[in-house]
């Protein structure tokens, strides 16, 4: 029997990590084979708990720590007593090759490599050091798309052979299933937009994401306006998810800010500041499509929860958004504002139905079972 443990600590400087390991672990429950032969354990945050509480059969482990070295001997101790033979994602190879234990290594993407700009030197030092681990150590290596692997292969091992591609889905299910009409409302009323009358951003607010394109084509939006050229967009407003900072750049925030001040933006955006996940969720249901606008994504995260609510998705043209896209996305060039606006009034003119949330949800599983086929590939190749 295979005993794995899965690390879904997390904080909330970067949810996102907590959530990923949510979604592996429904694709894996997901899998006959795992099911049978896998027994699988989560460690987790006591406030992040109850996000794994609904997963039958997996257990749930929680630890309070103050620092990555407590961290590391707390999740070392757990590998020890329930006598695990896989720990996903590997946290410190040397504490794994002590037990015995296959740490398996996960890399979220390989941004560094192509926007080095946007990372401090330290930032880049500690990912050239991880990818010279994930070579040096031999243990497997999850990947989240084939473009990450393409950047893998291109800037650090055309060799390595035990890489594996694991994208995921989004499991929402519960919280989709809650969003009655009037939560939407009430959400929406709460930051004074109305139903369906609006068009979704929700992104943080880093460079990466490419916030300013979206500016850009509200100001073409809004000159037309003025110009007297009415259109589908003219009472349309755009609401725009995270608080607006960049950890890495001061000076992106500011210019952001100056993006919201601009007479021909400010009267058409709401920004909600970091929200509530059901109320993000609320918030991409009651909207008329969302734009995914990022220049580098691993596996978007963003996207996967419009797929599940079955919404229209203007995506920016980037390798893995083609991979990830299905057909309710429609792609642009995430440096013309002038195509975007073009496609932003498109959609809006379109009234094709869908938001079918059932149909979102029978997807949501068929792809996880689909996801889950590498992962179990990757246990099999372990079990021999």
């Amino acid at each position: 029997m295979i005993r794995l443990l899965i690390d879904a600590t997390g904080s909330s400087g970067w949810i996102g990590g907590v959530y990923h390991k949510k979604n592996i672990l429904f694709s894996l429950t997901q899998n006959q084979w795992i099911r049978d032969n896998c027994r699988i354990c989560v460690v987790t945050n006591p406030e992040h708990k109850e996000l794994f509480s609904e997963f039958a059969g997996v257990k749930i482990y929680t630890i309070s720590y103050k620092g990555l070295r407590e961290k590391k001997i707390k999740i070392a101790a757990l590998l020890v007593v329930h006598r695990c033979t896989q720990l996903f994602p590997n946290i410190d190879s040397r504490i794994c090759s002590r037990l015995h234990v296959t740490g398996i290594n996960w890399v979220p993407d390989y941004q560094h490599y192509h926007y080095p700009e946007y990372f401090t030197q330290t930032d880049i030092d500690e990912h050239r050091r991880t990818d010279i681990m994930t070579i040096d150590t031999g243990y497997p290596l999850v990947l989240s798309s084939s473009s990450c692997l393409d950047d893998f292969r291109e800037y650090v091992s055309k060799t390595k052979e035990n890489v594996y591609v694991v994208p995921f889905v989004s499991y929402i299910e519960k919280e989709v299933r809650d969003l009655s009409d009037d939560y939407v409302s009430k959400i929406c009323s709460k930051f004074r937009v109305a139903p369906h009358n609006y068009i979704m951003v929700a992104n943080q607010f880093w460079q990466h994401k490419n916030h300013t394109i979206v500016f850009e084509a509200i100001k073409r939006l809004s000159r037309s306006q003025d110009n007297g050229s009415g259109t589908a967009a003219d009472d349309v407003r755009f609401i725009f998810t995270g608080e607006v900072s960049d950890y890495r750049s001061d000076e992106y925030a500011d210019t952001i800010r100056a993006f919201l001040n601009d007479p021909d933006i400010s009267g058409r955006c709401v920004c909600t500041g970091f929200i509530d996940r059901k109320e993000q969720l609320a918030l991409m249901r009651g909207a008329r499509f969302l734009i995914q606008p990022s220049l580098f994504e691993g596996w978007g995260t963003v996207l996967e929860d419009a797929k599940v609510l079955d919404k229209r998705v203007l995506l920016s043209d980037i390798p893995v958004h083609r991979e990830q896209m299905n057909e309710e996305c429609t792609l642009f060039d995430p440096h013309d504002a002038d195509e975007l606006a073009r496609k932003i009034l498109y959609t809006l003119e379109d009234e094709r139905q869908c938001d079918n949330v059932d149909y979102g949800i029978e997807n949501m599983y068929a792809d996880a079972r689909k996801y889950s086929a590498e992962f179990e590939r990757l246990l099999r190749c372990q079990k021999k």
